[in-house]
């Protein structure tokens, strides 16, 4: 119970007494009902979490509403959801879960996450490992690759600029794909040694592997990934590039001697 600083009452439109106690707690002054409710202002200073954001918390049903309502703009809450106003920000910020998979936690359920939580679980793991520079199209223009490549890519969508201010900017992979073309010009491969077009080929195969990845981390990792989803995931698509660079590399010399003629 908090310690009692005085005690005063008004009445409400039926001319019923409600008796608040000016009260402390944890350096927090709180103007409490005899009951033990508070007004939502004092509930966000005592779970240091914002109104609005308590309001969505009670709106996606991750806690419940008002204990009771003495008028149509007066509500009054249970001091005791501060905890779990504090544990739902704290999970979000440091573990970046998605709500509805921070409400089975909370609640002790079986955590199994949302087809929304596992795509931004992936995207996540995708964004952070792509290069946060971005470059106008004349900076890219200047490393190398010519306009008409650079309009190829653009057209065929395999690289999309953001447009702003009336000009075009290039940042992650749509970056990092222009950089390698024009990366290997520079090394001395032309467009008649390996033609842009040839990114139709590419796509289409790495597609497939793409589709047994996901297939993969679906039916395995996503069953068994629990509240562990985020760096579940990050360690599948980081092992994922791994193992796939790594069989490359092991295929290069037997695909080659398999398509070279056998000598006579």
């Amino acid at each position: 119970m908090f310690p009692c600083h005085g005690q005063a009452f008004s009445r409400n439109p039926l001319g019923q007494k409600v008796y608040t106690l000016s009260t402390v707690s944890g350096g927090i002054t709180l103007s409490k009902r005899d009951d033990g409710l508070i007004k939502i202002s004092e509930l966000a200073a005592l779970s240091e979490v914002a109104v609005p954001t308590i309001k969505h918390y009670m709106r996606v049903g991750l806690i419940g509403g008002p204990t009771l309502r003495t008028s149509r703009n007066m509500a009054w809450y249970d001091p005791s959801l501060a905890p779990r106003i504090r544990a739902i920000r704290e999970l979000q910020r440091t573990r970046f879960l998605p709500l509805d998979v921070i409400k089975d936690m909370l609640d002790g359920q079986p955590v199994v996450a949302s087809g929304e939580a596992i795509v931004d679980s992936v995207a996540r793991a995708v964004r952070e490992r792509m290069s946060q520079q971005q470059l106008s199209r004349d900076a890219l223009l200047r490393t190398g690759i010519a306009v008409s490549e650079l309009d190829w890519l653009v057209a065929h969508g395999f690289s999309t600029p953001e447009s702003r201010d009336g000009n075009e900017y290039w940042s992650g992979d749509d970056l990092a794909l222009v950089e390698t073309i024009a990366s290997a010009r520079r090394s001395g491969l032309s467009s008649e040694i390996l033609p842009i077009e040839v990114l139709h080929r590419f796509h289409t195969v790495v597609q497939q592997v793409v589709r047994l990845e996901v297939e993969l981390f679906s039916r395995q990792v996503v069953p068994q990934a629990g509240d562990k989803l985020v760096p579940l995931t990050d360690a599948a698509v980081e092992h994922a590039e791994r193992l796939i660079r790594i069989l490359r590399r092991k295929l290069m010399i037997p695909v080659l001697e398999a398509m070279l003629p056998a000598e006579k």
